[in-house]
């Protein structure tokens, strides 16, 4: 059997629902009247992709100090359960359903 290992940057083969969990994450703070939640994911959204170009760090550190700031930056109270919750989730987002078909290289 041959071991095989992607990157999936770019969410090509993973239905990589972070935005989703994350929402259900904080479902019990958010308070979706006073908060702008697009731009509170696309914040998030940015400072991750601003932490993977830094010097390497594992990725579940990138998900928790990245989620902390953007909590900070919109007032949310940040629990390390949060990150927790975040990186616990990561390993249940499945591929696409296209990706599970065989395909001939």
């Amino acid at each position: 059997m041959r071991e095989i290992v992607t990157f999936d940057a770019y969410a090509t083969l993973v239905d990589f629902q972070l935005g989703p969990t994350t929402l259900k994450v904080l479902a019990d703070r958010l308070d979706l009247d006073n908060l702008e939640v697009d731009e509170f994911l696309d914040d998030f959204r940015v400072m991750r992709f601003q932490a993977v170009l830094e010097a390497y760090r594992p990725y579940h550190e990138v998900l928790r100090s990245s989620l902390r700031m953007a909590m900070r930056l919109h007032g949310l109270e940040y629990r390390t359960s949060d990150g927790d919750a975040l990186v616990e989730a990561v390993p249940t987002f499945g591929p696409f359903p296209e990706v599970r078909t065989p395909c001939a290289l």
